[in-house]
């Protein structure tokens, strides 16, 4: 008992340093320039459209079925905050390795995994997938359920990480 309060202790310490850097970070740009699709994205979206700081981008992330505020943390720790990198919501599934696999030749469609991405990214979104589709009456149950009566669980769990991931992008 005495080493698990121990790491309570420790678990509790880092969380404290983690919250006095975070609002020091600088903003996250990565040296890239949003590209026209995406300045064309923001300008329909409305020209007040202001940056997120990074509390503000995990409360928001916390409204999504299944992601809570560690999971928010990692996902934001792995993507960042500035979408403007991404052209569209496929640019982005395709740099996480989320997207539907395709190998079809001659017309026949043969089996196609996700490919080897960020793992992290991918952990925690399927580790997310999972707490969403226990949600009661949500969206994201429902269409596991949907998919998984005729795909099979697993590749039901990786389309409702694209979901959520997708959903993170418009966010």
């Amino acid at each position: 008992m005495t080493q698990i309060d121990f790491i309570d202790e420790q678990i509790s310490l880092f969380d404290a340093q983690i919250a006095q850097l975070m609002p020091a970070l600088p903003p996250d740009d990565h040296g890239t320039t949003p590209t026209d699709e995406g300045k064309a994205a923001a300008s329909v979206a409305g020209a007040s459209i202001q940056a997120l700081t990074w509390d503000e981008a995990v409360v928001l992330l916390d409204t999504i079925p299944g992601v809570g505020q560690r999971s928010a943390e990692m996902i934001l720790g792995e993507i960042g905050i500035n979408m403007d990198r991404f052209p569209s919501e496929a640019h982005f599934s395709s740099w996480a390795k989320l997207c539907p696999g395709n190998n079809e030749s001659a017309g026949k469609r043969y089996s196609a995994g996700i490919g080897h991405g960020n793992r992290w990214l991918q952990t925690t979104l399927v580790q997310v997938a999972w707490a969403a589709v226990k949600v009661k009456n949500s969206y994201y149950s429902a269409f596991y359920r949907r998919l998984a009566a005729r795909r099979g669980a697993k590749r039901a769990i990786i389309a409702v990480a694209h979901h959520i991931l997708i959903a993170i992008y418009h966010m």
